[in-house]
């Protein structure tokens, strides 16, 4: 597991002693963090959606994002939401504001570029990237949806034009099977006349890769939170039926207490919070000291260590 933070929540899931629960870091992070699979990642983005990426077709930092010193490892209920079910849990928090869409040009640990001229001679202007990743609703694989009218997409896409940002949408893999046909054919919730500014990647990349192109993460209840710490980049939680999903799925601890990230409940909140730059970063801070391994891409070594006894 990822850190000493995260043996009660194991020892408790799986009905086994502390001691049994080894916090040698997870391994997973060691390719998070890895500084060319991060290059490869953005620039392989940057060349399949430069639409995306900016307004004359350029390119995304390929440098490492800042690893942060005690982050969290991957897949982390970390105090959070129902454990080990598919990626699924977190904890999230509260929020501020303020009033200008500029605070998402330069989130932590994230070069983004405010623009020059390319070959041509002609600009291009960096746009930012939000990835929407929440988890599903429903109790199994084949009832999971999302119920994305929770979001008003309309004044999203509005505020994207603004900012000159765009929402990338990665719906959890369970929602994305049941909104591909038998012919293979996804169907997307997103509606067609929003698609330039909220485009729907579900299914597409691996979400951790993704994590690599965005300047912010909006989830929900997922553990995907747990990876994005270690980024050092900012998150909001969107949560408008937290008690429906409390009730439900349940949490590991109190959602509000654990998020590293400010908590939303309606859209207006979350076009308050990306416009004003409003993220609680301190959140993650905590979340991190507590629930985060180490960063320095030798997990793997150590589980390796602690399995045979070297």
């Amino acid at each position: 597991m990822g850190s000493p933070g995260l043996q009660p929540v194991y020892a408790e899931c799986f009905g086994i002693e502390e001691e049994a629960c080894l916090p040698t870091g997870m391994p997973r992070i060691d390719d998070l963090l890895n500084p060319k699979h991060i290059a490869t990642v953005q620039a392989t983005f940057a060349n399949d959606h430069p639409e995306l990426v900016s307004d004359g077709g350029g390119v995304v930092s390929t440098d490492k994002p800042a690893a942060l010193a005690q982050p969290p490892a991957s897949d982390e209920p970390a105090a959070l939401a129902q454990p080990p079910a598919s990626n699924e849990p977190a904890a999230l928090a509260q929020p501020p504001a303020s009033d200008e869409p500029a605070a998402l040009a330069q989130p932590p640990g994230v070069e983004v570029s405010t623009g020059g001229a390319d070959a041509t001679g002609s600009t291009t202007e960096v746009k930012r990237i939000i990835l929407f990743a929440p988890t599903f609703r429903g109790e199994t694989s084949d009832t999971a949806f999302y119920p994305i009218d929770l979001l008003n997409l309309p004044a999203l896409h509005a505020w994207c034009t603004t900012a000159n940002a765009s929402i990338v949408v990665s719906l959890h893999p369970y929602v994305t099977k049941n909104l591909t046909d038998a012919e293979g054919a996804y169907h997307s919730p997103v509606p067609p006349a929003l698609a330039d500014r909220i485009v729907d990647l579900s299914g597409q990349y691996n979400v951790n890769d993704l994590l690599h192109v965005a300047d912010v993460l909006i989830t929900d209840y997922s553990s995907v939170c747990y990876e994005f710490c270690y980024l050092g980049k900012p998150m909001l939680f969107f949560a408008p039926d937290e008690s429906e999903y409390a009730d439900s799925r349940g949490f590991l601890g109190n959602y509000r207490d654990l998020a590293p990230g400010k908590v939303v409940t309606s859209s207006e909140e979350l076009l308050a919070a990306l416009s004003s730059g409003d993220f609680e970063p301190h959140r993650a801070d905590a979340y991190r000291a507590q629930f985060c391994g180490p960063a320095d891409t030798h997990n793997a070594d150590r589980v390796l260590a602690a399995v045979l006894g070297v």
